[in-house]
């Protein structure tokens, strides 16, 4: 599991970011140090809102060591979210750990998030502020031209967003449940028997939805 959520509705997911991820090569005195795989259950296990995950990170080093039996440094990125509808995005880069949390709530694998807005507004033909996004992607879902997502993640980013930011807000829960489904399937990398021959697992290996305010999984 990539992802999960926590009995004060904090949830938090991790997405690879290959070729950009930084880490430290050896652990900070007076610093708490995690692995990049340790940050997802620190954060669920030990935090009930994005608020105090902020207070504590000035506090954090993430180490480039092997997490327990593993064999395999991961590069992660994050995204979380808690019961104010706020989200957060941290990534690991060469300037140190970067903190968004003014995103549009969209996030996939590499590039870094502003490099993936940089394209959705290249996409768009619009400036990267939000209310220009907004009537842009509001005209191509009204007129049903929204890009199509590739295995690529920043065509799936692309789909995700518009889709997103070209929507009214969802009236319920069960409505918005049903759109988030669509636009995961839309996004989804379908297995293939080929890629046996080649097995990165770059494939998806299963949708859920995390509802922060009923603190509940849906597959």
């Amino acid at each position: 599991m990539a992802d999960g959520v926590n009995i004060a509705g904090l949830s938090c997911a991790e997405l690879m970011f290959p070729l950009k991820a930084h880490y430290l090569a050896n652990e900070v005195p007076e610093k708490l140090n995690l692995t990049p795989q340790d940050f997802l259950p620190w954060v669920l296990g030990e935090h009930d809102s994005i608020e105090a995950v902020k207070n504590e990170l000035p506090a954090v080093a993430l180490i480039g060591k092997d997490w327990l039996a593993g064999q395999e440094v991961f590069a992660f990125h994050w995204i979380l979210t808690d019961q104010t509808g706020q989200t957060l995005i941290i990534e690991p880069t060469q300037n140190g750990m970067e903190i968004i949390a003014d995103s549009i709530g969209v996030l996939t694998n590499s590039p870094t998030y502003p490099e993936h807005m940089w394209r959705l507004a290249k996409e768009l033909n619009g400036s990267s502020n939000k209310e220009s996004l907004v009537q842009q992607s509001r005209r191509l879902v009204l007129n049903q031209q929204i890009p199509a997502a590739t295995n690529t993640p920043t065509s799936r980013f692309l789909e995700a967003a518009i889709v997103k930011l070209g929507n009214s807000p969802a009236p319920n829960q069960f409505v918005a449940r049903n759109r988030l489904f669509n636009v995961l399937n839309a996004v989804a990398i379908p297995y293939q028997q080929t890629m046996n021959d080649h097995p990165n697992f770059n494939y998806t290996h299963y949708i859920s939805i995390l509802d922060s305010t009923s603190q509940t999984y849906f597959f």
